[in-house]
């Protein structure tokens, strides 16, 4: 509860915390410990030269799991599909897909938030539509939350990766952070500039539910239209 209590403290400071925003089917996972966690999500990389004869592929989507596992989809330009998954290793710049196979397939590789560079041929990352967007609070309850005011809430997951996050209080003051963030399933971090929040989250019908891990705030969020 401390921890929570001290990130939604109404002032202007980015305190760093963990918080856990939590659905039915809860998940013991704490991404912030895997040693390259802008890797994991989905990337796609499109061909934008689909006459080439040499690229014989529409598509690829490649995703990396925090349990060192890969999978792969290839939509070729006949349309049928290719998959490959397995595990992978990671070593500085150098990913190997498919480690434990007969055939390893290493790649050098340099990556930000939302890109991902493998030998020089660049993959942008995947957000679901369902959870991109601007979320504004519709209920928050709690002892953290009354503790400290809170009434209002909005918490902005933009397509490329940057989020925005605001909280007041009943006498207008307000603590607001911005940063990048990556999730896997129902788990999703936000990184900025002084600490991280670890969460989990669920969506249904456009509306998301979030729970601490000690019970101090539950919210209830709509997606803005």
């Amino acid at each position: 509860m401390k921890k929570l209590f001290q990130w939604l403290s109404l002032t202007l400071l980015l305190i760093s915390t963990h918080v856990t925003l939590a659905n039915e089917n809860r998940i013991t996972k704490d991404l912030t410990q895997f040693d390259y966690p802008f890797l994991l999500g989905d990337w796609v990389l499109i061909n934008r030269a689909p006459v080439d004869e040499s690229q014989d592929y529409h598509s690829i989507h490649l995703k990396l799991q925090s349990d060192y596992s890969f999978f792969i989809q290839i939509q070729k330009l006949d349309n049928t599909m290719e998959y490959w998954d397995g595990s992978y290793e990671v070593s500085g710049d150098t990913l190997v897909l498919g480690a434990n196979s007969l055939d390893p397939q290493q790649y050098s590789f340099v990556n930000s938030h939302n890109r991902l560079m493998l030998n020089g041929v660049t993959f942008f990352k995947m957000l679901s539509r369902s959870l991109s967007g601007a979320w504004m609070s519709e209920k928050l309850t709690g002892d953290d939350m009354n503790a400290l005011s809170v009434n209002k809430m909005l918490l902005i997951l933009q397509p490329d990766f940057v989020f925005y996050f605001k909280a007041s209080n009943a006498h207008g003051k307000e603590v607001l952070h911005k940063g990048v963030y990556y999730l896997e399933d129902d788990h999703l971090v936000l990184v900025y500039e002084n600490g991280e929040l670890n969460t989990t989250f669920s969506v249904k019908n456009n509306e998301m539910k979030l729970s601490s891990d000690d019970g101090g705030m539950t919210a209830l969020l709509t997606k803005l239209q």
